[in-house]
């Protein structure tokens, strides 16, 4: 069996993350808990800084639409890292 690409796990979690009514995503999320998520649940040992490189090519590109993820904000909140509410068409 072929090993999932990094881009196809993130959409995964997300897809995830969804599932379980969780819209928002914070930068420390994509270099903690995603980081366990591919290395537990898919065999994918990759640094936090590799998985923040693919999020964001994730983001630049649209990948997510096949997931039914349509738009991809950034909240405001009182902390200097980034979280983003995401979107879907449901």
């Amino acid at each position: 069996m072929k090993k999932p690409t990094i881009n196809h796990i993130i959409k995964e979690w997300i897809s995830n993350r969804l599932d379980n009514g969780v819209d928002t995503i914070a930068s420390h999320e994509v270099e903690t808990t995603l980081v366990e998520y591919g290395k537990e649940y898919w065999g994918r040992l990759h640094s936090p800084s590799t998985w923040s490189r693919a999020w964001r090519q994730v983001r630049a590109n649209n990948e997510l639409d096949e997931i039914d993820v349509t738009s991809i904000e950034i909240v405001n909140t009182e902390s200097a890292e980034t979280t983003w509410r995401l979107k879907t068409g449901i």
